[in-house]
Order: C-alpha cells, then sequence, then structure tokens
C-alpha cells in the first residue's frame, strides 16, 4: 500500500511539474531554421520613413509578441520603430507600439511582446515595421533568409521580396500540449531506467 501511494505521488508531482513547464511562451519561426544564420541577408538600413511589411500565418492561439533578428551597425543608434500587426482578413490592427533601437542587441534574437490575443489560431496577420524618421548612420537593420511554411509576403517600401521571409520567431502564450506529453514520457523514462538499473545492481 506505502509503495502504491508513494508511487502516486511521484506520478502526481511529474504531472504537475510537466504542466507548469508546459505553460508559458513558446516561439515559432517563419523562416526556414535549416539555413546557416552566415547565409543571412539584411534588408538593408532602416531609415527615412522604409516600411516593411511581413505576412505570417499563426497555428496557435495567445499571439503576444515577437521575436526578430537585427543588426546595429555597431552604431549608437538613438532612433525608434514604430511597429503594428494587423489580422490580414478583417484589416483590424491588433497590437502595435515602439521599438528604441539603443535596446536592442545586435546579432540577436530580440523580443517584442505586446498584450495577448486569445482568438489567434489560424490566422494570417501582417507584421508592419517602420521607422520614425531615421537618418541614414542612425538606423538598424533585419535580417532575411528563405520562407519557412508559416511565412507569407515580405515587401519592403511596396517591394515584394520573392522566396524571402523575415528572421523572426511569432511568440504564442500558451498551453503546450505536445511538450507537455514529450516531458512526461521522458521523465517516466529516466524513473524506469533508474528502477531497473537499481535492479540489476542488486
Amino acid at each position: 500500500m506505502k509503495r502504491k501511494l508513494t508511487i502516486l505521488v511521484i506520478f502526481i508531482i511529474i504531472i504537475i511539474g510537466s504542466g507548469l513547464r508546459a505553460y508559458g511562451n513558446w516561439k515559432t519561426a517563419i523562416y526556414n531554421t535549416d539555413i546557416s544564420t552566415s547565409a543571412y541577408e539584411s534588408v538593408d538600413e532602416i531609415y527615412n520613413n522604409t516600411v516593411i511589411k511581413q505576412g505570417f500565418y499563426c497555428k496557435y492561439n495567445g499571439l503576444s509578441g515577437f521575436s526578430i533578428r537585427v543588426a546595429t551597425y555597431d552604431w549608437t543608434n538613438t532612433s525608434y520603430l514604430l511597429y503594428h500587426v494587423k489580422e490580414k482578413k478583417s484589416g483590424n490592427i491588433v497590437a502595435e507600439g515602439t521599438i528604441s533601437t539603443e535596446e536592442l542587441k545586435t546579432n540577436s534574437f530580440n523580443e517584442i511582446s505586446f498584450s495577448k490575443i486569445d482568438n489567434s489560431k489560424d490566422k494570417e496577420y501582417i507584421l508592419e515595421i517602420q521607422d520614425d524618421n531615421a537618418k541614414t548612420g542612425n538606423g538598424i537593420t533585419i535580417f532575411k533568409t528563405e520562407p519557412g511554411d508559416l511565412a507569407g509576403k515580405l515587401v519592403v517600401n511596396d517591394e515584394e521580396i520573392t522566396n524571402q521571409a523575415l528572421v523572426v520567431k511569432v511568440i504564442t502564450h500558451r498551453f503546450n500540449i505536445e511538450y507537455f506529453i514529450v516531458f512526461i514520457s521522458l521523465m517516466l523514462y529516466i524513473i524506469l531506467f533508474i528502477k531497473l538499473l537499481n535492479k540489476f545492481l542488486k
């Protein structure tokens, strides 16, 4: 009886622990992640009211931000970027904000968060980014590469860039059921392995 109770307690702990780990912010790339970072290109310096539009498909509910890889040219940037996210079908702007280029880390992913959109699953969106009157020598750039399955059109100053997508990861705040199942399976496998190992060593 005591042994069964111990097993039950361990199983409950695994379930709770897995659930806590599975709930949070999860990132999904819209670009081809198989491409080496050394092959990334840039959209050139973003200044003089450059407008960049990137379409993307959201697979999950809870859209709450994006993570974008930029380069700052190692300048002391003091400019700002304006962004908004528009639902493609309705044309409604569902998120918008301002990004200080001074706070961006070069050659790295930078997370931009906004209020969670609960019903974002299976919808198409357009991320639009524009500089706020940046001058040459004070702007940043964004990397682009081959598109993934979730990428829509990439348009820079009304010119469509074919077979390219921004290096962007969509952030959704949700319960990741796939991770939950895998993590539980891994924990049970480890416990079973330890049990068999102890039995073998006795």
